[in-house]
């Protein structure tokens, strides 16, 4: 989520988003060697929401998330 904002951010970053991706940078460093155990159940679950207008330009933004058992598999923004 934060790395789908950051992006949202490239054209006119300020100092701000500078720490922001900062804090990002960290966190994948402090997790390099995290294991990630999946645990699966029955069949996979979906969310999709979207939100119209929310931008000066008036683009949109749509989202999805799926999960099987509590591990998130797909996100795409």
């Amino acid at each position: 989520m934060a790395v789908a904002f950051l992006c949202t951010r490239v054209n006119s970053p300020d100092e701000a988003d500078y720490k922001k991706l900062s804090r990002v940078k960290q966190y994948i460093r402090d997790m390099w060697d995290m294991t990630l155990t999946i645990e699966p159940n029955d069949q996979p679950q979906w969310w999709v929401d979207s939100s119209y207008s929310v931008h000066p330009d008036t683009k949109s933004h749509t989202g999805i998330f799926m999960t099987i058992g509590k591990c998130s598999m797909y996100t795409s923004s």
